[in-house]
């Protein structure tokens, strides 16, 4: 448990680090800093809603996708 705890230390370190040199985009830069505020009010923050992959990214990591019409699937 130790070592998850120090992976987890320098982590936040690291992101502290992009965030103090503008290395981040605005919505990282935004999500970082609501974390820290969070954690320093005791505040639990809501998890983050999971992304739905659009076919666009799955094509851009090559992963192919076939739009199959919602009608001719149930024939």
């Amino acid at each position: 448990m130790l070592s998850r705890l120090d992976a987890e230390e320098r982590l936040a370190n690291i992101d502290v680090q992009a965030l103090a040199f503008g290395a981040l985009k605005e919505e990282d830069a935004d999500r970082i800093l609501t974390q820290l505020q969070c954690a320093r009010d005791g505040i639990v923050p809501e998890p983050l809603k999971p992304t739905i992959a659009t076919p666009e990214a799955l094509a851009a990591i090559g992963i192919g996708v076939t739009i199959v019409d919602e009608g001719a699937a149930h024939d």
